[in-house]
């Protein structure tokens, strides 16, 4: 046998074995010629042939001749908005002069595939010569300039009720698939109710979907309370986020981020007829992040567990003013994050979401740290963020199932759901309830035109009193939004 440098010769003995022997025919010998061809595309080498060149049998020993058949050219058509090196460059097993190893080509290919914005198959085909093969990627893209309109009525307590979204993001810069975005978010009705602008920068590492994310938030508010109180906030966060994926297939894959914000927020309280009192804080918290997501026959399976904890001291974290923004509340907190979410088909065309999430603490922590119930995410039919609490469980049960026949509708669901959470306040302050539970009832509609538009309406029953929202009160809730 000649030409081999593939496959191991103990390989080669376990296919050849069962046909040696005497009183072999022609049909023998070519058996172990179409064995020997199986036994390559087995180990992932599909463009290898195996021949039986003319000759003269002497002695019982036949020359079979392998040709390991490279690639003799690689080409990309098709592409408009990205780079036809950078993708011959992100497949280098089917780099020209190289025997592709099919399993390898189809991981490279699979991480290529990682991009929306852009799907592509193979062809295969006969090279300039017979001893190599031609490989086409056909690509399809679309322009990585992406942006979203968006108008909901997702307003806290004492503010106006609308809020707009603006954003513009472009995933492809420099051809290395850097992305950038912007973001703007704001009460259209009245500005200084909420105003936050949002800076993103994404990075891609490697070939491994390894992924450093920069971020700066900027919010301004002037929320007026009740009681004569009124509350002017402004905060700055700048972070960044380590995504890591740690393997997996086509039924699992789960990840690992890290991360660490700076985050400082002035804030004032107005009393009337007193001076005004600030309480701004500055300090720096870090994430650590565990996701899992499971694929079954009805569904999927996803979890996360996170663990957020601040040193004392380290660039902020100052015990004063900790204490100042909340009784007993320090700087060097932890506490922990998690939740699993299930969704399911069932029969006659329905499907159900199962969720629960929560957070645990053991000391008080400030506001922008607790746990935060109510709202279009969490328990709709109250308020966004209505409730807080330094520990709190939620969960939610929702059965949706899709209407068809709609002349000009994409997609149409109906859904109803139950949702409820509890929290708890430690070291509560005198006059300060230590526990808080909400629980609503609802049905709602979600429709989509052309796969850009979207739209979201729930109309939920608050079933217990809440700061603001009171029990049997119907609510509400609609988000409007529109995707390039």
């Amino acid at each position: 046998m000649n030409g081999n440098s593939l496959l191991p010769q103990t390989t080669i003995e376990k296919v050849v074995y069962p046909f040696l022997g005497p009183d072999r025919s022609f049909e023998d010998v070519d058996a172990v010629r179409g064995a020997l061809e199986e036994a390559y595309a087995e180990a992932g080498y599909r463009t290898v042939a195996v021949n039986l060149p003319q000759q003269e049998v002497r002695g019982g020993v036949v020359q079979i001749e392998v040709v390991e058949r490279p690639v003799g050219r690689l080409r990309v058509s098709g592409a408009r908005y990205f780079s036809p090196e950078r993708m011959k460059a992100a497949v280098p097993a089917l780099a020209e002069g190289t025997v592709p190893h099919f399993p390898t080509v189809q991981q490279q290919l699979d991480r290529l595939r990682g991009n929306p914005d852009r799907e592509f198959f193979q062809v295969l085909r006969e090279g300039r010569s017979e001893d190599e093969v031609e490989v086409e990627l056909k690509v399809k893209d679309r322009s990585p300039l992406h942006g979203t309109l968006s108008l909901n009525d997702r307003y806290s307590a004492n503010t106006e009720r609308l809020r707009s979204t603006v954003s513009l993001r472009y995933d492809n810069l420099w051809q290395r698939e850097h992305g950038a975005g912007l973001t703007w978010i704001t009460a259209p009705q009245s500005p200084a109710d909420a105003t936050v602008f949002v800076a993103t920068y994404r990075l891609p590492f490697g070939g491994d979907r390894r992924v450093l994310a920069l971020y700066a938030v900027h919010s301004e508010s002037d929320v007026a309370a009740l009681g004569g109180v009124g509350v002017i906030g402004n905060g700055d966060i700048f972070g960044a986020r380590w995504a890591l994926p740690l393997g997996g297939d086509a039924s699992f894959w789960h990840s690992l981020t890290l991360g660490v914000d700076y985050k400082k927020f002035d804030e004032t309280l107005n009393l009337l007829g007193a001076d005004a009192v600030n309480t701004p804080i500055g300090y720096t918290p870090f994430l650590a992040e565990y996701s899992a997501t499971r694929r079954d026959e009805p569904g999927f399976w996803q979890g996360t567990v996170a663990l957020h904890f601040a040193p004392r001291g380290l660039l902020g974290n100052d015990e004063a003013e900790f204490a100042d923004k909340r009784f007993n509340a320090k700087p060097n907190f932890v506490y922990l994050n998690t939740g699993i979410e299930r969704q399911r088909r069932l029969p006659g065309g329905f499907g159900l979401n199962l969720s629960i999430d929560g957070q645990l603490a053991d000391a008080p922590l400030i506001s922008n740290e607790q746990y935060a119930a109510g709202g279009a995410d969490t328990v709709r039919g109250y308020l966004e963020a209505e409730e807080l609490g330094d520990r709190g469980v939620r969960g939610g049960i929702e059965l949706s199932r899709p209407i068809g026949g709609v002349p000009g509708i994409d997609e149409l669901i109906a859904l109803s759901f139950v949702e409820g959470a509890r929290l708890w306040t430690v070291d509560a302050l005198p006059g300060q309830d230590d526990r808080l539970q909400l629980a609503s009832a609802g049905v709602g509609l979600r429709l989509k035109l052309r796969k850009q538009l979207s739209t979201a309406v729930d109309f939920a029953l608050p079933l217990t009193d809440a700061s603001t929202t009171q029990a049997g009160d119907w609510r509400w809730l609609f988000a409007l939004d529109y995707a390039f």
